[in-house]
């Protein structure tokens, strides 16, 4: 299995032991505290795991890495180097077109508001557009909720929709993030600590 390494956290497909923190990170979805029911969520994650399995079973890294059928989505744990704690998830959908889809990211509550996520993100830049040469990341971001000054969150856009399966309605941007423009980003000299952080993509991981 596939690792994303990074100096605090790493990145890989989720596992059936992450049940409850996949739980925690989205159980204050709803603000009555209205989250996924458990025996219910049962049925999610076997079709989540399920959704990784056929997506890994068609990755051949010396051939095509990754770029595969988009109607499969990836669920990606995100976890912490010093004890392997699960900390968030996201879901996306790689396109054939080296267009990476990304669909949400929810990360726990007590590990919202650190550099976590930040630096989770910018591991799935570095993955994107430097190992697997993707050409775009699209994106949808809670236009009122993000405080990430992550680059796919900060670029503008005039492509909004409001969701209403909340108490309160929340409103998203889509952005096209490309290669170019995160290439140019990490270039900057205020980003050079960012992009010699450390970062290491592992295909056959057996530590």
């Amino acid at each position: 299995m596939y690792r994303v390494i990074g100096e605090n956290v790493y990145q890989k497909f989720i596992s059936i032991e992450d049940k409850e923190g996949i739980l925690s990170a989205v159980s204050d979805w709803r603000l009555d505290g209205a989250g996924p029911r458990v025996d219910t969520f049962d049925g999610i994650l076997d079709t989540w795991l399920k959704q990784n399995d056929d997506v890994l079973a068609k990755i051949d890294p010396l051939i095509e890495p990754i770029w595969v059928d988009g109607s499969k989505p990836i669920t990606q744990g995100v976890y912490l180097k010093s004890n392997d704690t699960f900390i968030g998830f996201d879901r996306s959908r790689f396109r054939v077109g080296y267009i990476l889809d990304n669909e949400i990211v929810c990360m726990v509550p007590e590990y919202r508001g650190s550099n976590y996520f930040v630096e989770s993100s910018i591991l799935g830049l570095k993955t994107i557009f430097n190992t697997f040469e993707g050409n775009a990341i699209h994106s949808r971001i809670p236009i009122d909720k993000s405080s990430s000054s992550v680059p796919t969150t900060t670029k503008e856009s005039d492509v909004q929709d409001t969701k209403l399966d909340r108490i309160e309605p929340v409103t998203y941007k889509s952005t096209i993030y490309t290669r170019e423009e995160f290439l140019s980003w990490i270039e900057k000299p205020e980003n050079e600590s960012i992009k010699n952080a450390p970062y290491e993509y592992i295909w056959n991981y057996t530590e």
